[in-house]
């Protein structure tokens, strides 16, 4: 009889617990809702921000916050983010994030990305530090300049998966269109359009630390 009232009471227990959806965020030009930062402040762990066409001039900062989505409504063409020259445009740095994170269907363009004492570096782009490893896919990401390292993405110590994206016209001093740095850096970077990209000094397509692990195809 005990064990019947405590099989009866877990099963009680069970049917009573729930699973979150996850919230999508609309971000619109004319909503009250019309920043990518704020929709993506608002996210618990794998919210989705869904972004209506337009350009929002903004330099992102990544929460901590494991498995958002952000997504395009309609693709890159119609869906810019502009970092108006002053920072990075999208930046993952102190956060701890894997590949349930995705970034898909922007341009993201005209960032900076500043290079400060201590080798604390920031991509022009899109700036992913250690533990921050996304997958970034359908992109496109140009006119972007870094004063050292990344032009388009610096990867320093993280491993995104950087798949389908075009990646154009960006300048720094290594990787032009993307740098990779520090031994625990393992991106896999595949069929992406890699053109017209500068480095004043290494590697103007892709530069790749000796100590880095790259997949590349």
């Amino acid at each position: 009889m005990k064990v019947w009232m405590v099989v009866g009471t877990v099963l009680a227990l069970c049917s009573s617990v729930s699973y979150a959806e996850p919230t999508v965020w609309l971000v619109h030009p004319d909503s009250a809702l019309n920043s990518i930062q704020a929709a993506l402040d608002s996210c618990a762990s794998n919210d989705i921000v869904l972004v209506c066409p337009g350009t929002y001039y903004e330099n992102i900062v990544w929460p901590n916050t494991q498995g958002i989505h952000l997504i395009s409504e309609c693709g890159p063409e119609v869906t810019i983010i502009d970092g108006s020259d002053t920072g990075t445009v999208v930046r993952l740095s102190g956060v701890t994030i894997d590949t349930s994170t995705i970034i898909r269907g922007f341009t993201i363009q005209n960032g900076r990305g500043h290079c400060y004492p201590g080798l604390n570096w920031e991509g022009g782009g899109i700036d992913c530090k250690t533990n921050a490893s996304p997958i970034i896919v359908n992109n496109i990401i140009r006119d972007n300049i870094a004063d050292s390292m990344g032009g388009g993405i610096l990867s320093k110590g993280a491993s995104p998966v950087i798949r389908d994206n075009i990646i154009m016209n960006n300048t720094a001093f290594w990787g032009g269109g993307v740098a990779q740095w520090f031994p625990s850096c393992r991106p896999i970077i595949v069929s992406n359009t890699i053109n017209g990209n500068n480095a004043s000094y290494y590697g103007g397509g892709i530069y790749a630390n000796y100590y880095t692990s790259p997949v590349i195809d």
